[in-house]
């Protein structure tokens, strides 16, 4: 039995349709089971990230286990340590966690702190452990639709590159890693095959889109402002921008050629993420 933490987000649903094509079995732990959410096949059993003892329930009979949390503000950090009690107790075969490349040491920001911290609450339970620690993710510019129709997208750190990468192929490693030896405690740096700026990305946005976009850079104060006006604590906001601003080239400015080496394939494009995604940007 695989069970999958986090199974219903961007990387976690992927990863479960890539196990069950492998013939494996799954359990999900959701918040809230819906039947029509995940394939009928999977069992859902509810557990809530912040109520340890329901973790430790839906965990019981585990072999491996994927670990994501919702990293939208420093209580993650709590989550994953109820995670890692419920791991110790169950100590399963294999376990793989989604962190960051923002923990990529020497870690300069509070977010980055919080994901290797994270990674030392799973290494401490003495399970055979996986740590993903994946770019950016080119779904991130799901985050501009409401600014696509008026043309103009509004961005900080606009000209920093990015090794962004399509959130399947870190879902496609995460199942590798859960279901073929050899992984076991090992780190891999994910990115896309290409650094691409926010700026770079518009254009290439524009050209799929058949229309004109452009960017105006936005102050980190203004985004700052924003992000606490959707909910963010103010602290966590400036932790998540300082992460983007982190110009060091090893923390997912710099292709690497994990992906391919896991996979056996390139990593996929931005460009091919767009064409997949095109009808998302419909507006």
């Amino acid at each position: 039995m695989i069970v999958v933490v986090g199974a219903t987000g961007t990387v976690g649903r992927p990863i479960v349709e890539g196990l069950l094509a492998r013939g494996e079995a799954v359990r999900a732990i959701t918040r809230a089971p819906r039947p029509s959410v995940l394939p009928p096949q999977v069992e859902q059993v509810r557990g809530d990230l912040d109520d340890p003892r329901s973790i430790s329930e839906a965990l019981a009979g585990a072999k491996r286990v994927f670990v994501m949390t919702a990293a939208s503000g420093p209580g993650f950090v709590e989550q994953v340590r109820g995670v890692a009690r419920a791991l110790r107790a169950v100590c399963p075969e294999r376990v793989v966690l989604l962190s960051s490349v923002a923990a990529i040491p020497p870690v300069p920001s509070p977010y980055g702190a919080a994901h290797a911290q994270c990674e030392d609450l799973v290494h401490a339970t003495g399970c055979p452990a996986t740590l993903l620690r994946p770019s950016a993710f080119m779904s991130n510019v799901l985050q501009w639709l409401g600014m696509l129709a008026g043309g103009t997208v509004y961005a900080p750190y606009a000209y920093l590159p990015r090794a962004v990468i399509d959130p399947d192929d870190v879902a496609a490693v995460a199942v590798r890693a859960l279901t073929v030896d050899g992984h076991a405690d090992r780190t891999y740096v994910l990115t896309g095959p290409a650094s691409l700026s926010a700026a770079e990305q518009v254009e290439r946005m524009a050209v799929v889109l058949g229309r004109p976009l452009r960017l105006v850079e936005a102050s980190p104060a203004e985004v700052r402002k924003a992000m606490v006006e959707h909910g963010f604590e103010s602290e966590w906001a400036q932790a998540l921008l300082d992460a983007q601003a982190d110009p060091d080239p090893n923390r997912g400015r710099t292709p690497t050629g994990t992906v391919e080496e896991i996979l056996g394939r390139p990593a996929r494009t931005f460009d091919d993420w767009l064409a997949a995604h095109r009808d998302q940007f419909a507006v």
